[in-house]
């Protein structure tokens, strides 16, 4: 569906009740309608140019309804990526992440892939995105972080992708981070999941901020300065699944470090994971 709207505008002319009769006589006519019965709707192209707007609108919801349940789920295509690894994708990918937010529906990004973002990705509600594997599903990002989720977002789900930086910390030291969950004392992310990823080059691969019963599982870092980091009072979160944090090796590098010193932290659970040191308290 594509509709092409009408731009109306209104007709003006110098003499409006100016007729000629057959005798080429010059008449000048003035209303009298009677009694109005019933004002009605003036005919405007105004609110010709309005009822255009809300079709416009309808027709592009209408695409965006049957682009998800054409297969259930979006991939960053739908919205114009590229996805060679070369053409910046950013606005696009952006792009995709809102609809796949807007329709309630999963975000796939398919293997052999390589999407370049050079702004950090924001999430503002809950959103699944699934990749098709973290060997050749990557996501490189350029001089910024990579996802960045809006304070106290809840049920994000992210699995089976790479998130890595175009220069990694241990080449050029850097501030950016692999994934941001931002919270605070009355925004927690609940129930998130954070599964089969692989973060490289970052600062910090994953930063959540008082996060609440949620699960990290075989997640891998490489050449971050620190792999998993815990902020805020964050509790009954678990960390399994082979995950693997390898970090820098340099001072005050660390694989994890949950808690900040002044927040309490309790119910974590950490299970087959390895780790160059951790900080704990």
């Amino acid at each position: 569906m594509s509709y092409t709207k009408t731009v109306w505008a209104d007709r003006n002319v110098q003499y409006p009740r100016r007729y000629t009769d057959q005798n080429s006589n010059i008449l000048t006519l003035t209303a009298s309608p009677g009694t109005i019965t019933a004002a009605g709707t003036p005919v405007s192209a105004s609110v010709m140019n309005n009822i255009e707007e809300g079709i416009e609108d309808h027709d592009g919801r209408l695409d965006a309804l049957e682009t998800v349940g054409s297969k259930g789920r979006i991939t960053p295509s739908d919205y114009g990526c590229v996805m060679d690894g070369s053409t910046d994708d950013t606005t696009n990918f952006q792009a995709a992440v809102n609809a796949a937010i807007a329709n309630n529906c999963e975000l796939f990004i398919p293997p052999g892939y390589n999407i370049k973002l050079t702004s950090a990705i924001t999430l503002s509600a809950p959103i699944s995105i699934v990749g098709g594997g973290a060997q050749t599903c990557l996501l490189t990002f350029y001089s910024c972080s990579g996802f960045s989720i809006a304070n106290g977002v809840i049920a994000v789900h992210m699995r089976g992708f790479t998130i890595q930086t175009a220069v990694a910390y241990t080449t050029t030291v850097n501030a950016y981070k692999g994934i941001t969950a931002a919270g605070d004392t009355t925004h927690r992310p609940y129930w998130c999941l954070y599964e089969d990823l692989v973060i490289i080059g970052f600062e910090t691969g994953i930063e959540a901020n008082w996060i609440w019963a949620s699960t990290f599982t075989n997640i891998q870092t490489a050449y971050c300065h620190k792999g998993l980091v815990i902020k805020g009072l964050s509790t009954n979160t678990k960390v399994d699944g082979n995950s693997q944090f390898g970090v820098d090796g340099s001072t005050e590098s660390r694989g994890i470090v949950i808690g900040d010193g002044t927040n309490e932290i309790e119910g974590w659970w950490l299970n087959q994971v390895m780790t160059y040191d951790a900080d704990v308290g």
